[in-house]
C-alpha cells in the first residue's frame, strides 16, 4: 500500500493502526 503525507491528512486514524515511524519509513520506501 502507498503511504503518503496527502493520505496520512485524509485517514489521521492511521496512526492508530501503524505507529508514525513505519509510516514514514514506508513513505520514503513505497
Amino acid at each position: 500500500k502507498f503511504i503518503t503525507a496527502e493520505w496520512i491528512d485524509l485517514a489521521p486514524t492511521v496512526e492508530d493502526e501503524e505507529p508514525a515511524e513505519e509510516l514514514e519509513a514506508e513513505g520514503a520506501q513505497p
